[in-house]
């Protein structure tokens, strides 16, 4: 005989962040019970495409449990924000550095004219 086929819906869609990029995903959750083991399993893909980008694993018996997941890391589907860096400044940083050192120089004048004019 042939086992009964399940057939599931997307349980929620929503908008998530993936490699800098915030997307509509479908998110996927099923439980699977019987008399042996239980097994939580859960998929988002992107709403766009279908690509399944996130999956993760949970079962549980008497023997003992095990999981899994795994996420993308890297994808040529979706434009991705560039990662800043490390060789670039922030322009603030420099604005404030240079303030600093204009109110360390006159200060340092105006305390060397003072005492140039006691001696």
């Amino acid at each position: 005989s042939i086992p009964p086929q399940n057939t599931y819906t997307v349980n929620a869609t929503e908008y998530r962040t993936y490699l800098g990029v915030t997307r509509s995903m479908n998110l996927l959750m099923v439980s699977v019970t019987t008399p042996d083991y239980t097994t939580s399993l859960s998929y988002v893909y992107d709403k766009a495409s279908g690509m399944l980008l996130e999956a993760s694993s949970e079962t549980a018996s008497q023997e003992g449990s095990s999981s899994y997941s795994y996420s993308v890391i890297e994808t040529n589907l979706f434009t991705a924000n560039p990662t800043p860096t490390g060789g670039s400044i922030d322009p603030t940083i420099v604005y404030l550095a240079v303030i600093a050192i204009v109110i360390i120089v006159v200060v340092l004048a105006a305390i060397l004219m003072l005492n140039r004019k006691k001696l």
